[in-house]
């Protein structure tokens, strides 16, 4: 005789408690201080532009239009004791680095990502840097000076913008060096001697995002790995340098809208 047997799961599923908006307030200034880790003497050159607009009027930050700066490459040569050349590229470093800050917050319930600048323009002679409202937003609390409201993450986040550069790999540059030789040292550590070919090709596609279309990047960065004169010097014993990340770019957008561009 056969015996059928039903049986009932008497076991609950156990759900995370979700954390009060006070807890979830706490969880968002805290990974924007870790998101700000590790930032360059340029990159903090430009915070400081930032900051001297935000300091002159705190609850004037919109959350949502969030604020645009244009940094001179002139005067930041001028303030680094450098060519404006050399000046133009660590411009372009540090505003893609900061492009490229995102504050990862994750919740009992969900998870969400900001950035600190939603958009990147470049010329000849400067760098435009649009900064999100929710960046804004925590950087106005730091400099209004409201010390007795600030919680710790974001005491945290204000030493990280404040932190002295690192010269070389764990050592740190004393307060009192004068930012010409902080810069100086700052760009001899700053750039690896040799890209491979996904590093290379992963900085292009940074460069045209600004541009193009996701869908776009990936049709035209799979005919440069085939066609482009950086591919075809591509091999197990030949390393790219820092020029034909601009060589890649520049013949890209060169010949992208050729009719036989797209044709392998």
């Amino acid at each position: 005789m056969q015996i059928d047997v039903i049986e009932r799961d008497d076991s609950m599923e156990v759900l995370p408690p979700e954390e009060t908006e006070q807890e979830r307030e706490q969880i968002r200034q805290q990974a924007l201080a870790d998101s700000a880790r590790g930032m360059s003497i340029d990159e903090r050159y430009i915070l400081r532009r930032l900051v001297s607009v935000v300091s002159q009027d705190p609850a004037g930050t919109h959350p949502h239009l969030g604020t645009l700066i244009t940094i001179p490459v002139a005067e930041f040569a001028a303030r680094t004791g450098i060519t404006p050349k050399v000046a133009h590229r660590r411009l372009d470093v540090a505003t893609n680095s900061l492009f490229g800050r995102i504050v990862s917050i994750r919740f009992s319930d969900r998870g969400t990502d900001f950035c600190w600048v939603t958009k990147v323009g470049s010329a000849e002679d400067f760098f435009d840097l649009q900064f999100s409202g929710f960046f804004l937003k925590y950087l106005a609390q730091v400099v209004g000076g409201v010390n007795a409201d600030i919680s710790k993450a974001l005491v945290s986040f204000a030493d990280a913008l404040n932190e002295p550069a690192a010269a070389a790999r764990g050592a740190k540059v004393p307060a009192d060096l004068s930012i010409v030789l902080i810069s100086r040292l700052q760009a001899r550590g700053k750039r690896p001697k040799s890209l491979k070919w996904h590093q290379l090709d992963g900085r292009v596609r940074k460069r045209l995002k600004r541009l193009l279309t996701p869908d776009e990047i990936e049709d035209v960065m799979q005919v440069a790995g085939d066609k482009s004169p950086q591919a075809r010097l591509r091999g197990r014993y030949y390393d790219y340098s820092h020029r034909d990340i601009a060589d890649l770019y520049d013949w890209i957008m060169g010949n992208k809208d050729k009719p036989d561009f797209m044709e392998f």
